[in-house]
């Protein structure tokens, strides 16, 4: 026959081991997604300097071309007026 208190105490340890595992499993997820969080946040952090660096040389680059505009409208007009002159 069976004894009941065997099979509950092999019931258990099945039960214990098959716990264990799931456990660890979730652990090993756990970890991965914390690893995967952080290298999401540490591309995002690249992106957005990378992003702040790109502004930065639009607004150089900006800046540049309306002194040189301003810098071509002078010369044009001092060209028109010298131009005038003779």
């Amino acid at each position: 026959m069976f004894d009941p208190a065997a099979l509950r105490a092999a019931h258990a340890d099945d039960l214990i081991e098959f716990l264990q595992h799931w456990s660890e499993e979730l652990d090993m997820r756990s970890a991965r997604l914390n690893a995967d969080i952080a290298t999401h946040e540490r591309r995002e952090r690249a992106f957005r300097l990378w992003m702040q660096n790109q502004r930065i040389e639009c607004e150089q680059l900006h800046q540049s071309c309306q002194q040189t505009d301003s810098e071509l409208k002078s010369k044009a007009r001092r060209l028109a007026f010298e131009s005038k002159v003779f």
